[in-house]
């Protein structure tokens, strides 16, 4: 790998090697239970949470679609429910993150009641300005991206 192919650009413009980010990970689950990693995935950022399953014994959270600083306040307040004994669980609605939007878990962004396909993950879905989900037909395209299948799973380099 080339220097620049293990850098990241990380929220405030910085870029930051693979080691930094790794350290970064080590230490906020050292310090919280968890860590969050964002990264683009056809043009939207896709964010994940790291070290739920290991501290807390619970499902990985994963968002598509919003603004960086969104999924990560998202995930942070998901994360703390956890941490504080929840379990977090496909089919739940959360309803008071924004006002007057539901959001929904699940393990299937496409077909809420079909086979998992985020493999163990729980997906945060919002809906779009018309309260749609990825899954309706007259879902805007903005929204509709949240069915896709980004692998947040560790690569065997």
């Amino acid at each position: 790998m080339t220097d620049d192919s293990q850098k990241r650009k990380h929220m405030d413009g910085m870029t930051l090697s693979a080691e930094d980010v790794n350290d970064k990970v080590r230490s906020d689950i050292e310090q919280y239970g968890w860590s969050i990693l964002a990264s683009e995935f056809q043009g939207v950022i896709y964010a994940h949470t790291i070290g739920l399953e290991d501290s807390f014994q619970h499902p990985e959270i994963e968002v598509l679609g919003l603004t960086e600083e969104l999924a990560t306040i998202f995930l942070n307040e998901l994360a703390k429910f956890v941490k504080q004994g929840a379990k977090l669980k496909a089919g739940m609605a959360i309803s008071d993150f924004v006002e007057g939007y539901e959001l929904l878990l699940v393990t299937n962004p496409a077909d809420p009641n079909g086979a998992p396909t985020t493999n163990g993950r729980l997906r945060l879905i919002w809906p779009d300005t018309n309260h749609r989900y990825p899954w309706d037909a007259d879902c805007a395209p903005d929204c509709a991206i949240q069915s896709l299948l980004p692998d947040s799973s560790p690569s065997a380099d």
